[in-house]
């Protein structure tokens, strides 16, 4: 679960997601359509966490805080 819950936390999370998006921090699978199935976020301030997208149409995402190893892992499937 998200613990992100405020407004100015749901403000903060879409930034993340296009900045990893911007920034090629994201995976496909196929199938998928105009969003990247996975995005990932790293910062010394606020951690680690991986996106999901729920509604590739829309381009709406799920999130939650991520360990290092997680991201690590995401990587080399990008690789």
């Amino acid at each position: 679960m998200c613990p992100l819950h405020t407004e100015e936390d749901q403000t903060k999370a879409t930034r993340w997601i296009q900045e990893a998006i911007a920034a090629g921090r994201y995976l496909f699978v196929e199938g998928d359509k105009r969003f990247p199935k996975h995005v990932w976020h790293e910062s010394t301030d606020d951690g680690c966490w991986i996106g999901r997208c729920i509604n590739s149409v829309n381009g709406e995402y799920k999130g939650w805080p991520a360990k290092p190893d997680e991201i690590a892992a995401l990587k080399h499937k990008k690789e």
